[in-house]
């Protein structure tokens, strides 16, 4: 999996973005004046509509496909109260399932770190399971009178690898449209080579805030070189961010502070130096190429008020190089400050702030506009699930 990053360039659609963010980058933010009623935070009626119609309703990004890179290995992810299975079977292939034994049904994977094997085992009465789902052994099996192997296979779920992440549809009975997963989106991810990726490292954390509050700070340039003035801020200038819609997901163009039109390269090992680019997938992973590595932030809501985030660094680096894996480190250590003790945090207050109910709505102004258009592709979806 090890790339040359020298080689690797930007497709013309990454490159174009750039190339909009002008030099003087504080005169090119445009004024806004965009209005975000409060109450999609806090509400249990809209939290309950967001998961039939846009977690259970889309495609769904669980993990990259770096996080399981092995033939005959699983992983468990939850998400919205579904327990998901994923494996990638003998031959390769990324597959989900829901995970529950069609036994007894309990969660016949609990943990949730990757494992290897080419069955798993039900911790319960042990029945066993190949990766792709079929039922291959029942303890005592004499004692089941005319059980048929074949009618307990597991519930496997719609899935799709694209360019490097693994997308779910969370309902077996319903049909998902992976066209634009699969489509432009997975070759601009391609073009990152985010499907060339390692999992380096990654780290969960519970955060006391609606999945949305902390999609916005993802989305919102206002806050970082005023929320992170004593970490980040000092690579950053205020800017504008170039947004672009790929189907109902979002491509964000941002610059460094070390930003020019004369230093612009289409190779992403120069344009990272100076620049950011920031996928956010729909609903709720963001997806960041930073300048050594890319991350991944996955957020999976519990409840209105409460969210589990998985923070996942990837890198193309061979593994092995002690320096390498040093400089790494020190990375993931200090963006889990930032994400914890900053973006996190603010989330956190946000929620407490709003869930009173006082504050009907949210003001943004030209650098928190693009939360407006994330939050109409979420209502769009909402929209269309309840008229259908």
């Amino acid at each position: 999996m090890e790339v040359n990053a020298t080689d690797v360039r930007l497709t013309e659609e990454q490159l174009a973005a750039f190339h909009e963010i002008p030099d003087d980058q504080g005169s090119g933010i445009k004024p806004a004046f965009e209005k975000l009623t409060t109450e999609r935070y806090y509400s249990p009626e809209i939290f309950e509509q967001e998961k039939q119609a846009v977690f259970m309703g889309l495609p769904i990004p669980l993990m990259a496909s770096a996080q399981l890179p092995k033939p005959n290995s699983f992983l468990r992810k939850d998400i919205v109260g579904r327990p998901v299975l994923l494996t990638r079977d003998s031959e390769g292939k990324a597959r989900a399932f829901l995970n529950v034994c069609r036994h007894r049904g309990v969660v016949l994977c609990p943990e949730h770190e990757r494992q290897s094997g080419k069955l798993i085992v039900c911790p319960f009465h042990a029945w066993s399971y190949s990766l792709d789902g079929r039922l291959m052994g029942v303890p005592r099996s004499e004692i089941f009178e005319g059980l048929q192997k074949t009618d307990y296979r597991l519930t496997e779920l719609p899935c799709e690898e694209a360019g490097g992440i693994v997308w779910v549809g969370l309902d077996p009975n319903r049909t998902y449209d992976f066209s634009v997963e699969t489509g432009q989106l997975a070759r601009e991810l391609q073009g990152i080579h985010l499907d060339q990726t390692r999992l380096f490292i990654n780290k969960t954390f519970t955060v006391k805030a609606n999945w949305k509050l902390l999609m916005d700070t993802t989305l919102d340039s206002y806050h970082v070189t005023r929320l992170h003035r004593n970490t980040v801020a000092t690579m950053f200038d205020d800017s504008p961010v170039i947004v672009e819609p790929i189907g109902h997901h979002l491509r964000n163009a941002s610059a460094r502070g070390n930003f020019s039109q004369s230093g612009l390269s289409d190779k992403i090992s120069e344009l990272r130096k100076v620049a950011v680019m920031t996928y956010h997938l729909l609903p709720s992973v963001v997806v960041i190429l930073s300048p050594h590595y890319t991350s991944l932030e996955v957020f999976r809501p519990i409840s209105p008020n409460e969210t589990e985030v998985e923070f996942v660094m990837l890198t193309n680096h061979p593994a092995g190089n002690p320096a390498t894996e040093e400089k790494m480190q020190k990375s993931f250590e200090f963006m889990c400050r930032v994400f914890g003790d900053e973006d996190f945090w603010a989330a956190e207050i946000g929620q407490q702030g709003i869930s009173t109910g006082d504050l009907k709505e949210l003001t943004l102004g030209g650098m928190e506009d693009q939360m407006k258009t994330f939050h109409n592709l979420v209502d769009a979806q909402i929209a269309a699930h309840y008229s259908a």
